[in-house]
């Protein structure tokens, strides 16, 4: 892509060196440890297609340790994305009070705590007009939650599991796991960039 500045490897690392190692769920089995590597992060930061932009602002309600987070690494250092960690514990409510007061131009969030944050009531009084996509991930996702999402956050959604940045669908509208809506909502250019440097 055009502007884009690589990010350098560490003095003597090499491309199959562990970065970092994140600690599966077990939802196929027991947990267990699953590294990445130079190589991993980098093409995972060169697929992230509209995942990411420049000086995002991205709200995270998943943990460091969670593979959501820890496959962005370089993605997030690449694309200079400030992450935004949403309140402990969790509620909907904070959710939203963040999304506006950080004015994230990137939801990210399980289906669960999308369906939660939909219904709020204060929803739609909200200022979310920095926001230009909706990501979720590790269930599928309905076409009723989908839709909802698309209308009522007035953002395109992506929704992946396992591989949030290799799977994609190239047609617009609710998806169920593994497709994303392929337009684009335009961002809002210098006032990203002055909240991302904050």
């Amino acid at each position: 892509m055009a502007g884009r500045h690589p990010v350098p490897r560490p003095a003597g690392a090499r491309a199959d060196d562990p970065v970092c190692i994140v600690w599966t769920s077990g939802t196929t089995g027991l947990p267990k440890g699953a590294w990445f590597d130079h190589r991993a992060l980098e093409a995972s930061a060169r697929l992230s297609d509209i995942l990411s932009a420049y000086h995002d602002v991205r709200l995270m309600p998943v943990p460091f340790a969670h593979a959501g987070y820890m496959n962005k690494l370089w993605d997030q250092v690449e694309f200079v994305i400030s992450c935004v960690l949403t309140a402990t514990p969790w509620t909907a409510e904070s959710m939203l009070e963040q999304m506006v007061a950080e004015h994230a131009t990137m939801g990210w969030g399980v289906p669960t705590q999308w369906a939660k944050l939909v219904d709020l009531p204060q929803l739609a009084d909200a200022d979310l007009s920095a926001l230009r996509l909706c990501s979720t991930g590790s269930a599928p996702v309905t076409p009723e939650l989908a839709e909802k999402m698309r209308t009522r956050l007035v953002a395109p959604s992506w929704s992946a599991t396992r591989a949030p940045s290799r799977r994609r669908s190239p047609v617009p509208g609710p998806t169920t796991g593994g497709g994303a809506a392929a337009h684009r909502r335009p961002t809002a250019g210098g006032h990203r960039a002055q909240a991302a440097g904050r």
